[in-house]
């Protein structure tokens, strides 16, 4: 919105800007999916029908998606997009934790007893529990500045601060640098027998346990975190709000 004046605009002007802004968002989001889908088809089918028939029917999934999240926000239930997105990573954490019963619980039961290969397990459910605790708590974790009002006069410290939450930008970061890839993988199919091209986009997409893609990755999260952040924390509007 600070870099789009016309969107500040539609801020200020109440629900009729809220509900302009809903929309170009809604316009922008179906035409990544479309154009997202487009492209992926594009490498398995060389009918024109059919790429651009599956990218409508999955710009008109999106559609249904976000009309139920809107209905999950209506609700109350809680942040519709962010339960989407926690069910859509769900499979994989299902997959992943089968694959973890397979190679070791399974393993620990039924064959052998492996002392090294119960270290592992061990290892393995402590990192995620570890990691969960931590995401709790950077999640909820907020900084407290206080507000000094200067018509206050006692020497005492004021009872007002503001709370500002150390995870400001979300999962945000993540979905843009990720999102920012997605155009190079895209162009793979639509500019044909380039090798050179495709092993560029692969060098800069394909992670590793430690390579250039993987570095670029966390970069862009880095980025996009300052970047999320500079746009949901505005200085400007939360003095006016004091």
């Amino acid at each position: 919105q600070k870099l789009l004046p016309i969107c500040r605009e539609w801020k200020e002007q109440g629900q009729i800007g809220k509900r302009k802004l809903n929309l170009l968002t809604r316009a922008l989001a179906l035409l990544f999916v479309f154009g997202q889908t487009f492209g992926m088809i594009q490498k398995t089918s060389d009918s024109l029908a059919v790429c651009f028939l599956i990218p409508l029917i999955a710009a008109a999934g999106c559609a249904i998606l976000i009309w139920f999240a809107d209905l999950i926000n209506s609700q109350g239930i809680g942040n519709g997009t962010s339960i989407l997105i926690m069910a859509s990573m769900s499979n994989n954490l299902i997959d992943s934790l089968k694959e973890i019963k397979q190679n070791y619980y399974d393993n620990l039961f039924t064959n052998n007893f492996d002392p090294k290969l119960l270290t592992q397990f061990i290892l393995i459910i402590l990192v995620l529990l570890l990691f969960l605790i931590v995401t709790v708590i950077v999640q909820i974790t907020s900084l407290k500045i206080p507000v000094q009002y200067a018509r206050n006069q006692s020497p005492s410290k004021s009872n007002s601060y503001i709370p500002f939450k150390i995870n400001t930008a979300g999962v945000m970061p993540v979905i843009l640098a990720n999102a920012l890839m997605q155009p190079f993988k895209m162009l793979i199919p639509i500019i044909k027998n380039n090798q050179g091209f495709e092993n560029f986009v692969n060098y800069l997409t394909n992670i590793d346990v430690v390579n250039f893609a993987l570095s670029l990755h966390i970069l862009l999260i880095i980025v996009f975190s300052f970047f999320s952040t500079f746009m949901n924390v505005n200085p400007e509007d939360i003095s006016e709000h004091l």
